[in-house]
């Protein structure tokens, strides 16, 4: 047996990537798709269509011309001195090209390829795979509802308004400076339509040009990565669901940005949930992201679930060797983690909603890049704790910005006008013999007493050099730290 068939599975997965590649873009499209949904293929499947090719012959200078024409009127050959119609790129969805606008600014424009023009309708959209020729490729694979799925995620990633969209929302981030990975980007709303988008040319390089030109070291591009796409995710607007490496560009002053993929948004009460249950699992609380996980899932049918033992398999979740081929044989990753929780909970009858299996395509495929990248650096949990510090140390500077304190003086006069009589209580209560307090669990709440009176006496020193006129930056660290100090002294007499 030749070595390109010593392995079966590999062998039916390749033929299965050539067969739906030779088949045409739409199904190369589908096969790229299959490649994200780690969670009903086998890694070997989802590792070798990964491989397919995401490219398509580019379209003719008379058809570009014609396509543009109609979508932006007599302003596509009057707002252009110069278009090049020489693609940038041509892949299965779209084309991108350089221009000049008549006031000398250098754009891309990037279109729809023509056959993608229905997709926004249900018939149109149904119509776009064979169904019979699905279900002959992929018998073997219990693919259940993925087809339908696929053409939902089509139909997003074809609508390039949405696009649009996530600029606009990385561009509001980028000049809040809250993501260091995000920069502005102009669009020109009057040349983009949903099937065109110009926007200001940037130049850019590849993540292969980054590495080879040493501006990253490879560990830290691949927490970079993960956390970018992270913020992408937690920020409310539009975060790829389906990037590959040739996806994420390096910019100027080596911001990072993702290009060409699939989009998706989570409303405010998903992200927070989803939040929680990944510092959850990175600090090994098997229960507290039992708990969030669910609350994205359903359980289908009539069918009667063992909530007791899925909890205790859920706990005792652990590395199969089932991802190595793509996410590395490190049993102790977060995305490793992350996967089995995902396993569990659909081997006991639970399923995701719609975009909890957005936000798991995304995750996987980031740290499949991430992996490829560094393959020995755990980077998806690297970008969740550096994502968590930075939010820390966000919300820690705004309660040392004296604007917050003007903002909210009403609040804090209330505070303190009640502050000597609480003050007095709290050394009152500190004084008392041992046994005239309740004591829980059998430990002794003096030292929580004193605590509390020293994190009220912080906080009273903060307030009122933060009420200076002037914070130079040495004095604001101090506020800061002080801060974070009688925060820490509160936590430790509330836990007792």
């Amino acid at each position: 047996m030749g070595p390109e068939i010593a392995d079966p599975l590999q062998y039916r997965a390749r033929q299965l990537r050539m067969e739906l590649e030779n088949l045409g873009p739409r199904y190369a499209c589908f096969a790229l798709y299959l490649s994200s949904r780690i969670d009903l293929l086998p890694a070997e499947y989802c590792r070798e269509l990964a491989l397919a090719a995401d490219a398509s012959a580019p379209l003719l200078p008379s058809e570009i011309y014609r396509l543009l024409t109609d979508e932006l009127g007599s302003a596509f050959p009057q707002e252009f001195e110069d278009f090049d119609y020489h693609p940038l790129s041509s892949t299965l969805i779209r084309q991108s090209h350089s221009a000049r606008l008549m006031t000398g600014n250098l754009v891309t424009v990037t279109f729809l390829r023509p056959e993608y023009h229905a997709l926004q309708g249900d018939q149109a959209l149904r119509a776009f795979l064979d169904q019979q020729i699905i279900q002959r490729l992929c018998g073997e694979i219990k693919i259940q509802d993925v087809v339908a799925d696929f053409l939902y995620a089509l139909r997003r990633k074809t609508n390039l308004s949405l696009e649009k969209e996530a600029l606009e929302n990385a561009s509001d981030t980028a000049d809040k400076g809250s993501y260091d990975g995000l920069e502005n980007q102009k669009i020109y709303h009057e040349l983009s339509t949903a099937r065109v988008l110009t926007m200001e040319k940037i130049e850019s390089r590849s993540l292969d040009q980054s590495m080879a030109g040493h501006s990253f070291p490879r560990d830290a591009l691949a927490r970079r990565i993960c956390k970018v796409w992270l913020e992408l995710a937690m920020s409310g607007g539009p975060f790829p669901v389906d990037p590959q490496e040739h996806n994420v560009a390096v910019r100027k002053n080596d911001r990072l940005s993702f290009e060409g993929c699939e989009l998706a948004k989570l409303p405010k009460a998903v992200r927070e949930n989803l939040r929680n249950y990944l510092l959850a699992a990175v600090v090994d609380d098997p229960d507290r992201s039992a708990a969030c996980l669910l609350h994205e899932m359903y359980s289908a049918g009539n069918k009667r679930i063992d909530v007791q033992s899925f909890r205790t398999n859920f706990r005792q979740s652990a590395y199969f060797a089932a991802l190595e081929p793509i996410l590395g044989a490190d049993s102790n990753s977060l995305a490793q983690l992350v996967f089995q929780h995902w396993k569990t909970a659909l081997d006991h009858g639970y399923f995701p909603k719609p975009l909890l299996l957005c936000f798991y395509r995304g995750l996987f495929s980031v740290a499949r890049i991430a992996r490829k990248i560094a393959d020995s650096e755990d980077a998806m949990r690297g970008g969740v704790e550096e994502l968590q510090t930075e939010k820390i140390f966000s919300e820690v500077r705004e309660l040392a910005d004296l604007r917050y304190w003007i903002q909210n003086s009403d609040k804090f006069a209330g505070i303190l006008v009640n502050l000597p009589r609480t003050f007095d209580q709290a050394l009152t209560r500190a004084s008392l013999p041992a046994r005239e307090i309740t004591v829980q669990s059998g430990s002794d709440s003096r030292p929580r007493n004193i605590a509390v009176v020293v994190a009220i006496f912080l906080l009273i020193v903060a307030v009122l050099v933060s009420q200076s006129a002037h914070l130079s930056g040495a004095t604001e660290k101090i506020v800061i730290g002080v801060l974070m100090l009688a925060g820490l002294l509160t936590l430790r007499a509330l836990s007792g």
